[in-house]
């Protein structure tokens, strides 16, 4: 699939819409107000070109002919960039620019900026693109976009090129980019077409004395719908999806005094899938990083630190269909590829990070994750209190990351719904303690019974209702986090489950070791068989009736 040329024409976009911008943005509050309008203006640069069409300046203090020049490709460029130096203007308005080289066409329409001086607008924009690009095979891309809006821009790097593009807030009300994915016979079912596009971008900066303090950005609903026939569309498939819907955030604050940046939030949400949320703390940032100039300083980057990471994975749905997909790619149930994979971490985890003090830990936790999916928070910290860039080049191996940083991996509490008594996503959780007697039902007809994993699925999430020994009222509700709740008559406990195998045990804090069952659910009635071959059986009810 050309994702590729798509990235490249939808930036292409944006940052034509901020050059046809730059042109006009050095002006505002005149000395010797000026109105003046410029008509037919044609600029060429090599193979580019720029038709302005008419140009509506109001209060500019530069003469006609300097405004002649100034939008003239014919006027030497030091010339050009001494008039941009000087001109003000209170607003510039161009109903349509239009920008053409040998293969793409795109139209801005009702460019306008206003309050514009010493190399900065205080708002600029337009209300809506489009236009073609043409690839060197002939296959056309066609490319839409919706009102930009940029507030306080500083442009001086369109006669600067050391320059950067700079602003307080910045929107796009959305882009939308559809062509032809020329590795896909267009003859293929559903046709060789693909879009990417998005709903809206915000932006925000803050910049103290050079210094970008504060930054941000939210892109939501950005789709990319491949062709159904194309590798990346069969991927998307076979993995359960049709196509991609995502949303990213983006929030980070330096502080230069301390010479610290905070990466307060970068978040990843996926629609069916779920979100991944990394925070992070940064030491010893030179306030040059945090200039135009940050790339030139490799110096400064070879001294800045890592102070914590965290990550957290809150899953709604994105497990399920790895689960899926793995089980398709070696032709297994899902419930025995899930149970496989849980065992897998249970194993190889404690091996691959042998170095770490809490390894079975992160296993059983990584473990309980894959079994019943909920948030997994992984946090990561120097044990130095920092990591340094020349630190991290050294980590080789995961024996040289253990040895260097402190790892934690913990299942918190779950975001999704409770799932529903005969759902089947892969876990149960029960544990009868004291001789329940038994709690005669009758199952729903032809519901199918779960077993081992697929039961315990069913659970999670879930109550389990009957009577212990003395005929008292019992009951276990199963949290997605690893934990039970148990109401026996009138007494609470907190317990914890796992899965091992196919069995699901169970261990509270007065038993001198852990109590294991087969489980097994058959419509509304959960069974659970010790290791001796007794079965107990109980009424299974939605959700947290009890409010355990």
């Amino acid at each position: 699939m050309t994702i590729p040329t798509t990235t490249r024409l939808a930036r292409g976009v944006f940052l034509a819409a901020c050059a046809t911008s730059l042109s006009f943005l050095n002006l505002t509050g005149p000395a010797h107000a000026l109105d003046a309008a410029l008509e037919n203006i044609v600029m060429t640069d090599g193979d580019n070109q720029i038709q302005l069409g008419k140009i509506g300046i109001t209060g500019a203090n530069l003469t006609q002919d300097e405004l002649a020049k100034l939008f003239s490709s014919a006027t030497p460029t030091a010339e050009r960039k001494a008039l941009a130096a000087r001109l003000k203007a209170e607003r510039i308005d161009v109903p349509a620019v239009v920008l053409t080289n040998k293969t793409t066409r795109l139209t801005f329409n009702n460019v306008k900026m206003a309050g514009v001086t010493d190399g900065r607008a205080a708002e600029a924009g337009f209300s809506d693109a489009a236009g073609t690009g043409t690839s060197a095979d002939g296959a056309v891309t066609d490319i839409k976009a919706g009102a930009l809006a940029i507030a306080d821009a500083d442009l001086s790097a369109l006669f600067n090129p050391a320059g950067a593009f700079a602003f307080s807030r910045l929107s796009l009300d959305g882009l939308s980019v559809t062509g032809a994915d020329t590795s896909t016979p267009a003859t293929a079912v559903g046709g060789n077409r693909f879009t990417v596009r998005f709903g809206r971008l915000d932006a925000e900066a803050a910049i103290v004395n050079g210094v970008l303090t504060r930054s941000g950005f939210a892109l939501k609903q950005l789709a990319i719908l491949p062709p159904p026939a194309s590798e990346f569309g069969g991927q998307l498939a076979a993995a359960g999806y049709e196509k991609l819907e995502l949303g990213l955030d983006y929030a980070a604050t330096y502080d230069p005094a301390a010479r610290t940046l905070t990466l307060d939030k970068l978040a990843l949400t996926g629609l069916g899938a779920g979100a991944l949320q990394v925070r992070a703390l940064f030491g010893g940032v030179d306030p040059s990083l945090m200039t135009k100039s940050a790339v030139e300083n490799v110096a400064g980057l070879l001294a800045a630190n890592v102070r914590s990471v965290d990550i957290s994975l809150d899953d709604s749905g994105i497990v399920e269909k790895s689960i899926g997909f793995g089980a398709a790619q070696q032709q297994k149930a899902p419930a025995a590829f899930r149970a496989e994979a849980a065992a897998m971490a249970r194993q190889i985890i404690p091996v691959f990070i042998g170095g770490a003090p809490n390894a079975l830990q992160i296993a059983d936790a990584v473990s309980k994750f894959i079994t019943v999916p909920s948030t997994m928070t992984i946090a990561m910290k120097p044990k130095n209190g920092s990591l340094g860039a020349l630190d991290i080049m050294q980590i080789d191996s995961p024996a040289a990351f253990i040895a260097k940083v402190d790892l934690d991996v913990r299942i918190g509490a779950a975001s999704m719904a409770a799932v529903p008594a005969a759902a089947s996503s892969d876990l149960l959780t029960a544990s009868p303690r004291k001789s329940e007697a038994p709690v005669v039902a009758q199952a729903p007809a032809g519901t199918r019974k779960l077993v081992g994993l697929e039961a315990w699925s069913a659970l999670v999430g879930n109550t389990i209702a009957g009577k212990n020994a003395d005929g008292d009222p019992f009951f276990e509700y199963y949290l997605k986090d690893g934990s039970v709740k148990q109401l026996d008559d009138d007494e609470v406990a907190t317990g914890e489950w796992t899965v091992k195998g196919s069995n699901v045990c169970f261990e509270f804090p007065e038993d001198d070791e852990e109590t294991c069952y087969k489980v097994a659910v058959d419509g509304k009635i959960a069974t659970f068989t010790d290791e001796d071959g007794k079965g107990r059986r109980f009424e299974i009810l939605a959700g947290n009736p009890k409010k355990l």
